[in-house]
């Protein structure tokens, strides 16, 4: 057992995982990946209309979704059903086949799957979007079950859903010296944020304890941070926050980004010299540049994206490194989520009859 000491006396427990090779899981994992979408056939995507992307999921590895729930659904939306079916099963199905400590740190990487789906339902909370419809849009994560999901779909307010028994075990290890929001503070992004800040504080905790032969989980892992951190730090910078605020909704101490860099560009006097210090002291000087044109002129979607890509490329390269390591699981994790997104941007763009060019410029492949 390894004790992680934390600001004020914060201290939590972390048990040393052991994550011995199995070949038998990499073997099978290998198999899935195989069947995930090609370069190939995503530019055939491209050129077809929502029905003709229904019926080719059909014909692939998504057919017993699709016939299962044409019944009650149509067009996008059984195609994002069908999605999140099957996704639920694929990851699942990887729980199932890990054995002892892998299992365990897959279950809590795949607790990004859970938070996710209670922002989705924070995020839609005051809406006037039907409850059905909401359900939609949520996956079955490994730690909360569907139906405690839909019970949080119940609550009327952002008090209800944090004062409730699954939010409060959601993380029930937090590292972080943050408190729970509450009162005026408790606001949908101080909600969002501490989940984030919790989760990825304490998965830094468990990477840290990793063997060496896990040691592409804990890059990625800061890698991920890394581009968190330089995405909420734009945007912040463009709201005009100060220094100290911004500091607040960083993940730190943690990935490659030092914290004095970190601290450098949230004191830039705007986001012109916030960029400038990104790009002259981070490996990501080359994805910034490419937007910093748009940046100036008040959009990160440029940026945001050719960050993204970068991200993904490197979640694809662990599913072929270490071939007997935990490394090509948690890319066959991240390769399934990215062809998920994919999909649901290419089904959700032909219904509303978005340019291709747009789809492709968003696509990561």
């Amino acid at each position: 057992m390894v004790l992680v000491k934390m600001k004020k006396d914060k201290t939590i427990t972390i048990d040393k995982l052991k994550l011995h090779r199995d070949p038998y899981l990499n073997t099978r994992v290998r198999v899935m990946s195989s069947k995930l979408i090609s370069k190939d056939q995503y530019h055939r995507l491209l050129k077809m209309t929502s029905a003709e992307i229904s019926h080719f999921l059909e014909e692939g590895e998504y057919k017993a979704q699709i016939d299962e729930f044409a019944v009650r659904y149509a067009g996008a939306d059984l195609i994002e059903v069908a999605l999140n079916n099957n996704a639920s099963k694929c990851f699942q199905k990887v729980i199932h086949l890990s054995k002892g400590d892998t299992k365990e740190l897959i279950q809590k990487y795949m607790l990004r799957i859970d938070i996710e789906n209670i922002k989705t339902i924070l995020r839609c909370l005051n809406s006037e979007i039907p409850k059905d419809e909401i359900s939609l849009r949520l996956m079955s994560g490994c730690n909360v079950n569907k139906k405690n999901l839909l019970d949080l779909l119940k609550k009327k307010t952002i008090s209800d859903i944090v004062e409730d028994p699954m939010f409060q075990n959601i993380l029930p290890h937090a590292t972080s010296s943050i408190p729970k929001p509450k009162g005026d503070d408790l606001t949908l992004a101080s909600v969002e944020n501490w989940l984030d800040i919790n989760y990825y504080r304490y998965l830094m905790c468990i990477a840290d304890k990793l063997p060496k032969h896990a040691s592409e989980f804990k890059t990625f892992l800061r890698n991920e941070i890394d581009i968190l951190n330089i995405n909420t730090l734009l945007i912040m910078k463009n709201e005009g926050l100060e220094k100290k605020d911004i500091m607040q909704l960083l993940i730190t101490p943690a990935a490659d980004i030092s914290l004095p860099v970190l601290e450098s560009a949230a004191s830039a006097k705007d986001i012109e010299g916030a960029l400038d210090i990104l790009i002259n002291k981070t490996s990501y000087s080359v994805e910034i540049k490419s937007g910093i044109d748009e940046a100036l002129k008040g959009s990160l979607k440029v940026i945001r994206r050719g960050l993204d890509k970068k991200l993904m490329k490197k979640a694809f390269l662990l599913l072929h490194k270490h071939p007997l390591t935990i490394a090509p699981v948690l890319g066959y994790i991240l390769a399934k989520e990215v062809e998920i997104r994919n999909l649901k941007l290419i089904s959700r763009s032909k219904s509303l009859n978005l340019p291709e060019k747009f789809i492709e410029e968003n696509l990561i492949i």
